[in-house]
């Protein structure tokens, strides 16, 4: 399904960021590109709360 999304000159991303408001598919999209294979995802937003608190 997605494994031929990104061009070649692609083929070698070191990172990619997910950013959006709650309940926008971050997590969902990460997942799913793990599981096609494309990525190593790995969920940051505990580390950094833990890092630098929340604002409320």
């Amino acid at each position: 399904m997605i494994e031929n999304a990104f061009p070649k000159s692609m083929s070698s991303l070191e990172v990619i960021v997910l950013m959006g408001p709650p309940g926008s598919g971050k997590s969902f999209l990460g997942n799913r590109l793990k599981q096609q294979g494309i990525v190593d995802y790995v969920e940051r937003e505990p580390i950094l709360v833990e890092t630098f608190g929340t604002d409320s």
